[in-house]
């Protein structure tokens, strides 16, 4: 009996063994289909209408907060030469210094929506790389509606909000107006994965390589430079024309009053109006 039955387990072992790896076989193919599935699953972006809406939601916030910061920026910031902090800060200082001597170049090459934009690509870049893709993708949407509402606000002529001079109580007025509109704007940009460039972005790749560094106080010390140096910027140009008006007056009522006159943009003052002029040079008027 042990024989026959020793037979019959040689007999049946075959067949066991070809379904046990018949079945491992179908089981390895599945596995590698669904392997390669998933690879096809991971390798394609599948976008759907909720997608859709959600980023359709983030543009319209975007776009608004982006609008807001642009509004404060044209109406408040640059006319009254504030230097908020940061690359918008930076180009207000350049518009500013340049609008005296050659407005025409301050306009173009110098227009503070062209040189936030341009300042800002290199950190656009180092953030894409190193930082969060979806936060650089983020604020490149934010900085450049930000240009485009600037040069918009520009084009239409936007009324702005200039103080009649830096001992002016509206300076203050512009000031705080400034102020809380930027505020609210960064405060729900970065609530929303977002920011303005400049200063964000350099704490944020400060941040990712030393975490232990204050990065805060950092960006604080950035924007302070930046806002000493308009200071500085706002204490020259005072200086330079704290009289300006006074001598415009002044020329004003000379002209109209007779005693000069002007020729291609220049004032001359009339010396047939002042009998003695000449006397102490001792040289005859004619």
């Amino acid at each position: 009996m042990e024989t026959e039955n020793n037979q019959m387990m040689t007999e049946v072992d075959p067949a066991v063994e070809d379904t046990a790896e018949s079945t491992l076989a179908e089981n390895q193919e599945a596995t590698s289909m669904d392997e390669s599935a998933g690879k096809t699953k991971k390798g394609k972006i599948k976008v759907t209408g909720n997608d859709v809406k959600k980023f359709l939601k983030l543009f319209i916030v975007l776009n608004m907060l982006s609008f807001i910061r642009a509004f404060s920026m044209h109406v408040f910031i640059i006319p009254n030469g504030f230097a908020p902090g940061g690359i918008s800060g930076i180009a207000s200082i350049l518009y500013n210094a340049i609008l005296p001597s050659n407005p025409e170049l301050a306009q173009t090459v110098f227009n503070p929506a062209l040189v936030s934009w341009v300042l800002n690509i290199p950190l656009f870049i180092a953030s894409f790389f190193i930082l969060d893709k979806k936060f650089c993708i983020h604020t490149v949407i934010t900085v450049g509606l930000l240009s485009l509402w600037m040069w918009v606000l520009e084009i239409v002529e936007c009324p702005q909000f200039k103080s009649s001079g830096p001992e002016s109580a509206y300076n203050l007025l512009a000031a705080a107006a400034g102020g809380v509109c930027t505020g609210i704007s960064l405060g729900f940009l970065l609530k929303h994965n977002s920011s303005m460039g400049g200063t964000d972005i350099i704490g944020k790749l400060i941040y990712k390589k030393n975490p232990v560094a204050d990065v805060q106080w950092l960006i604080i010390g950035c924007d302070t430079v930046i806002v000493a140096a308009s200071g500085i910027l706002g204490l020259i140009a005072i200086k330079d024309g704290q009289h300006i008006e006074e001598i415009i007056d002044l020329v004003s009522r000379l002209i109209e009053k007779g005693y000069a006159y002007e020729v291609d943009g220049d004032v001359y003052f009339s010396t047939l109006k002042f009998k003695e002029y000449g006397k102490l040079s001792k040289q005859p008027l004619d």
